[in-house]
């Protein structure tokens, strides 16, 4: 795994993209539809909009995978995640002292659709990239280094959620994750993906 860059950028790459949704989708989302006025069909909408985006790429990349690059979804997918979170910020940094309306818990759930969109193709190019850069006699260690590395962040990601959501401070939340996310897509614009 150390010997090829692309395998240790790529689940960096991961690293990051996990420890943001596994803190957004397990943690931030229920604290926040629980915040306003305890609406859980706000959070039910908001999920369901995210699954319909993930839902939607995998299958567009199943039909229309080969044609597409696997570097340009490395670099432009945690851009278009960045975008569906700045939805989100805006609507509950707006929100901060009022309670959420139904134009702005749509917008949230086009911020989460948008965001499940760009994500929903991550998993589809990693298994795809591995299966290309690891030999078969090394798939075994490499495959399960790999998947270790790309849940380490779980641990950090909830606690730095659990602490600004404590202290009420979304816009540093959210402004994390979306720096998170924008310094995975620099991973990959310079050099290439030895596929």
């Amino acid at each position: 795994m150390f010997t090829t860059p692309s395998i240790l950028k790529l689940g960096i790459y991961d690293l990051i993209i996990n420890t943001v949704a596994v803190s957004l989708l397990s943690l931030v989302l229920p604290v926040l539809a629980n915040a306003n006025d305890k609406q859980a069909i706000w959070l039910g909408i908001w999920l369901t909009c995210f699954a319909c985006g993930t839902t939607l790429t995998t299958i567009a990349y199943t039909v229309l995978g080969h044609r597409i690059s696997s570097l340009r979804l490395l670099q432009l997918t945690p851009i278009g995640q960045a975008i569906g979170l700045a939805l989100l910020l805006w609507v509950f940094a707006d929100i901060a002292n009022t309670s959420l309306t139904p134009t702005t818990g749509i917008i949230a759930a086009l911020g989460m659709f948008l965001y499940g969109l760009n994500l929903g193709v991550g998993s589809v190019v990693d298994a795809t990239v591995l299966q290309k850069l690891v030999p078969e006699a090394k798939r075994g260690t490499v495959f399960s280094t790999f998947s270790s590395l790309r849940y380490t962040g779980f641990p950090l990601g909830l606690l730095l959620s659990g602490i600004l959501l404590e202290q009420n401070n979304l816009i540093t939340l959210f402004g994390t994750f979306i720096g998170l996310l924008l310094v995975n897509a620099v991973i990959w614009l310079w050099g290439r993906l030895e596929v």
